[in-house]
């Protein structure tokens, strides 16, 4: 198994988890927007740049005639933004695909997706995405700081292989993860430009997919596991999963905003029995699209194995806790996580005080290993947690992210304010 720690963090799986569930202003329909087109003439883009030009055509192939129409109405309607500030480093207005996006996100509402767009490109440079993006990517290339290595030793998500289209599949250890201990140490902000780095290095990802393939793909397969694993885990289960539910709704309204279509299909696993009987019961009242992505399994490997490899293809590389439901299995697991220790984000904390930070730990657990392929299990704090992150989940299902008052959509300020800790 190839690791690429650079691309490891510590909020990343509630970050895309979330960006899987976009959500249109409003509530009038499940279904896309293909009825006709206002009465202006359409013109397929042109001389826009070979690489332009070429993801046009992509996209036109790719889609059905009534949404490439509906995608040429929203091209008209951003013309003027090709010279907007966050533009002039990347043709955003004028990159189909990345047009699609928003338009998908707003049910095919050509006019909607031109606000959120618009909105988007604001944030981007009121936050100054481009250039925190940058300096992060450069100190974790260097990966001397404190911060890095904090990130990098107690991150809980990886690349863990490619899928049958090239495009790396992510591990999201969300059980073994310390959210609310990153948070502390690092700043909200800092967490903040660590999952944005992500989430951008992930689009470039799929972009260059649809290059290769010449197809327009829909995003990427992730796996968030949040089983609790006992001996082989991180203390305080139940604590860190309230802490995850916490943060998880203010981190959402930045990320489906601005990274909207960033998963294909979520597996979630090794979910408790009430938890996932739950799901079954409410999952009706999502939309269809968010249904066909989001996939919950209990405890057992055998629930999602086949449909997982299926969906990855034959040459993805699964690491054994994902294969079966042995003890050896589960403490060979990686990432690890772990509890963040006090001082890690500003002094150089090494891996034996990491370590000994885990074993000293205080343990509140009933789920617990009990042999090699079973599980002894009792009505926890793993199923308060994740039933009330899928609460959470339904909850922002309903909601609506365009007041109609303001029209205004949240943005990253609104996060940072939420959280408002010390920064680094």
């Amino acid at each position: 198994l190839k690791l690429q720690p650079a691309r490891w963090g510590a909020f990343s799986a509630m970050e895309l988890f979330a960006c899987c569930v976009s959500r249109s202003n409003d509530d009038e329909s499940d279904e896309l927007d293909f009825s006709p087109v206002r009465s202006i003439t359409l013109q397929f883009p042109k001389n826009l740049g070979e690489d332009l030009d070429r993801e046009w055509e992509i996209v036109r192939r790719s889609v059905e005639a009534a949404e490439f129409a509906k995608l040429l109405e929203l091209r008209e309607l951003l013309q003027d933004c090709d010279s907007h500030a966050a533009c002039v480093t990347e043709p955003r207005s004028r990159q189909a695909q990345t047009l699609l996006r928003f338009l998908r996100a707003r049910d095919g509402n050509a006019k909607k997706a031109d606000v959120m767009f618009r909105d988007m490109l604001d944030w981007r440079i009121s936050f100054q995405v481009d250039a925190k993006v940058k300096a992060w990517n450069a100190e974790l290339e260097e990966g001397k700081s404190p911060l890095v290595k904090m990130f990098l030793r107690y991150g809980t998500d990886v690349d863990m292989c490619q899928d049958k289209y090239d495009v790396p599949v992510v591990l999201m250890r969300l059980g073994v993860g310390d959210p609310e201990g990153a948070v502390r140490e690092a700043g909200a902000e800092a967490c903040l430009v660590h999952s944005l780095a992500r989430l951008e290095r992930t689009h470039q990802q799929l972009r260059r997919a649809m290059f290769a393939t010449g197809v327009v793909l829909v995003g990427q397969v992730q796996v968030i596991d949040v089983g609790d694993y006992g001996e082989y885990g991180t203390p305080n289960w139940g604590a860190r999963m309230w802490s995850a539910v916490k943060l998880g709704p203010a981190m959402f309204k930045v990320f489906d905003s601005n990274y909207p279509e960033t998963v294909r299909k979520v597996f979630i696993v090794r979910t408790g029995y009430i938890a996932k009987n739950m799901w079954s019961l409410v999952q009706p009242l999502a939309r269809p699209r968010t249904r066909a992505k989001i996939r919950i399994f209990g405890q057992n490997a055998s629930e999602w194995i086949t449909e997982l490899r299926d969906e990855i293809g034959s040459a993805g590389e699964l690491q054994a806790f994902l294969r079966c439901d042995s003890k050896e299995a589960f403490a060979s697991a990686i990432p690890r996580g772990g509890l963040v220790p006090v001082g890690a984000g500003s002094q150089d904390i090494g891996e034996e005080n990491g370590e000994r930070s885990l074993a000293t730990g205080k343990a509140s657990r009933e789920v617990k290993v009990a042999d090699a392929g079973s599980w002894s299990v009792s009505l926890s704090m793993r199923d308060l947690a994740t039933l009330l992150a899928l609460v959470v989940l339904l909850g922002l299902l309903a909601a609506t992210y365009t007041s109609p008052d303001s029209g205004k959509t949240p943005v990253a300020d609104d996060l940072v304010l939420a959280w408002q800790k010390p920064s680094r």
